[in-house]
């Protein structure tokens, strides 16, 4: 009955191992469709910018303050942000036909049936609490961890039962009939009691087999253990790993903002620059560069740092909700 009720438990959990990873990867799509639209929308404009620096330099070599040596470059620039735009969009509908299935709906069809759009980038925050430290008793709820406990307890019933199969199993009853005079004549031939004699005699003669049947489940008792130990160990490393990425992920989020912002209006100042003939082709094509790469800096931290977040849901079993009993964790802004 334990054995039974034990693998019932291991199915329960790995239903819910599939449950989570499946609400994990519908999370981790919508994350990466945000990002590849921010990234399509960047290079949108890196193309539109490029565009407005050619103009500005055909005129200016219609006067005669360029040569064409600078118009050709910037059409080779325009050029190399055109063609980074076609891989974005092939990606970007790839992403939401593995959206469409993953919600159970066929590629193509609105992923919302009211017809809304999924969220942009800019509108996916972090929750208000995440924390940067938890407790143990949290990986109690992930659903390897119960399966591997789940597991331990149906092998540890296995072998009680192995066990118990080796001693002889008699029962008397008042039904049977037949009586005697001392304990030896009880199996004496034609004593019904002597049929009892194959259910005490039968552990006996298959103690052999029935040795290595109990033998079998002691070794696959210590497999369970070495299981679960495996399993408890990977779930601190994961948890582990998921709250080093976010810890790094916030410096380097940081840092990108503050480069997106800085290499925007930088780009800014310079085809300003470039309108009062004040700076070189050079200069223009450097300061583009410098802004489209930061904005895809950005875009990738900002991402990770989502990404990571739901990493950080699926090490701790679907939720940052202690076990019964279990103490809370403080959050940390």
């Amino acid at each position: 009955m334990r054995s039974a009720k034990a693998a019932a438990a291991v199915a329960a959990a790995q239903a819910e191992a599939m449950r989570s990873m499946v609400a994990a990867n519908v999370v981790l799509a919508v994350i990466q469709n945000a990002a590849l639209d921010a990234e399509i929308a960047a290079n949108s404009d890196a193309i539109a910018s490029n565009r407005q620096v050619l103009d500005l330099l055909r005129q200016r070599e219609k006067l005669g303050a360029v040569g064409r040596s600078d118009v050709a470059a910037q059409e080779a620039a325009l050029a190399a942000v055109e063609g980074t735009l076609p891989p974005l969009v092939r990606a970007s509908a790839a992403n939401q036909a593995a959206l469409s299935i993953l919600i159970g709906k066929a590629p193509g069809m609105p992923v919302f049936d009211s017809g809304g759009a999924l969220p942009a980038l800019e509108d996916l925050t972090l929750p208000a609490d995440l924390p940067m430290a938890l407790p143990a008793d949290l990986l109690k709820t992930r659903p390897d961890v119960a399966a591997a406990a789940a597991t331990l307890e149906g092998a540890a019933a296995d072998v009680k039962v192995a066990m118990a199969a080796r001693l002889p199993q008699l029962t008397l009853s008042a039904t049977a009939g037949g009586t005697a005079e001392d304990f030896g004549r009880m199996f004496a031939d034609g004593n019904p009691f002597w049929q009892l004699l194959g259910g005490l005699a039968a552990p006996i003669f298959h103690g052999g087999s029935l040795k290595r049947q109990q033998q079998a489940a002691e070794h696959a008792l210590d497999a369970a253990k070495a299981g679960y130990r495996g399993t408890a160990l990977q779930a601190f490393a994961d948890v582990s790993n998921a709250l080093t990425a976010l810890s790094a992920d916030a410096t380097a989020l940081s840092i990108a903002e503050r480069g997106d912002a800085a290499a925007s209006a930088s780009f800014g100042f310079v085809k300003r620059q470039l309108q009062l003939g004040g700076v070189g082709t050079l200069q223009v094509l450097n300061a583009s560069a410098v802004a489209q790469t930061a904005r895809a800096q950005y875009v990738a931290a900002k991402a990770a740092r989502l990404s990571d977040t739901v990493g950080l849901y699926v090490a701790l079993g679907g939720g940052l909700q202690a076990p019964q009993g279990a103490a809370q964790a403080t959050p940390k802004p």
